[in-house]
């Protein structure tokens, strides 16, 4: 899907990102202070299965619950405190995220119960003291009241293994969803920009060459698109994981960096070229769900497709020598010629003016154009 800083074919120069955001408090299991309308649930009284609400917010609507599993054997003692996500606007979303949740979960603690039982039998084979294995999961959940008309959530989640030896490992894992109509995850790019990774990477470096003493020399080799982030209040914190580029005893390292601000008087817009020719009245939008949209009819014609509108059925058919495709007002089913259909995230809608827009992606995954950006205009081209 593409984002206000969509992912074309091509992409020349930097887009700038400007998001509404407006962030409420924060919840971190059995340790920090919750909001007022949430309520505070100790893990240690969970009953194996159960589930408990975390953190919930109004102004959303998302509730986060505790689901607690709890495993004590000779060879292993776990308790696992996994989020459940509720109130989401995508459903099916939320079903598949709760169940990737619990899975990870489950799967994580199944692998390290069969190894610590085959160590504790060996070791009682060999007459070789044990040490009792641990695995805990906790989390924390903080939520945006903006982003999208649904506001996102982000959640941390931190899981503690001890197999034997002077001590256990951490990993820390998260997930910031924007809360659409079609949910989707948020990355760095979708919050700073095309130019995330050289802004990150200057900060970042200046930090450690700050304090080199905390961290592995040349360790560092810069922010990936796919990192490990979570927002917390009005910060974005950069996350890497125990060794990666520190040794254990500094912990976890993070990075904060400033959230952007809303700028509601100053929305983004970008005008449109065909082929180095700006169409009049053409620009890219930003839906409520965060996603470049663009008029489709006009700038599919400027791209030497023919266009016809079927009233009836809410279709358009787009047609370029033998390229054959076609789009339907509120189906997210995109193909080209015979292909398989795919989704983008968002349906095709009918804006203010009452012209059927697409997201971006439509024309650089699906009719296969690319796209430079120059300022706040594209250029796309065949």
């Amino acid at each position: 899907m593409n984002y206000w800083n969509p992912h074309p074919t091509a992409i020349h120069g930097s887009l700038p990102r400007k998001l509404l955001l407006s962030l409420v408090g924060a919840a971190l299991i059995g340790t920090a202070i919750l909001p007022a309308q949430s309520q505070s649930v100790s893990a240690a009284g969970q009953t194996s299965g159960g589930t408990a609400v975390a953190a919930a917010d109004k102004s959303t609507g998302l509730k986060v619950s505790t689901k607690t599993i709890t495993h004590s054997k000779e060879s292993l003692k776990a308790v696992l405190n996994i989020p459940v996500i509720s109130g989401m606007k995508d459903t099916n979303y939320q079903k598949q995220l709760n169940k990737t949740l619990e899975n990870n979960a489950i799967k994580g603690l199944e692998s390290m119960r069969k190894q610590a039982e085959k160590v504790l039998a060996q070791s009682k084979k060999d007459g070789d003291p044990f040490q009792k294995n641990e695995l805990k999961l906790q989390f924390s959940a903080n939520f945006g009241s903006s982003l999208t008309e649904g506001g996102f959530l982000s959640l941390k989640l931190h899981t503690y293994s001890y197999a034997g030896g002077a001590h256990g490992i951490s990993n820390i894992e998260t997930y910031t969803i924007a809360n659409g109509a079609k949910a989707s995850r948020i990355t760095l790019k979708t919050l700073f920009g095309e130019a995330f990774a050289s802004t990150m990477n200057k900060e970042i470096k200046r930090q450690i060459k700050a304090d080199p003493e905390r961290y592995f020399q040349d360790a560092f080799t810069g922010v990936q698109e796919d990192q490990t982030f979570y927002i917390a209040g009005d910060k974005v914190r950069v996350v890497f994981q125990p060794y990666e580029i520190t040794p254990y005893a500094t912990g976890i390292p993070e990075f904060e960096f400033p959230l952007p601000k809303a700028d509601k008087s100053n929305t983004p817009s970008f005008s449109v070229k065909v082929n180095g020719k700006l169409l009049s009245g053409v620009n890219i939008e930003q839906s409520t769900e965060g996603v470049a949209m663009i008029p489709v009819r006009l700038t599919a014609e400027a791209l030497g497709y023919s266009t016809v509108w079927d009233a009836a059925s809410s279709t358009l058919e787009l047609k370029k020598d033998d390229a054959w495709t076609s789009l339907t007002k509120g189906n997210d089913s995109y193909s080209y010629n015979k292909s398989a259909p795919v989704s983008l995230g968002v349906a095709p809608v009918v804006d203010k003016q009452g012209r059927l827009t697409v997201p971006l992606a439509f024309f650089t995954e699906i009719l296969k154009a690319s796209v430079d950006y120059n300022g706040d205009e594209i250029n796309l081209q065949t």
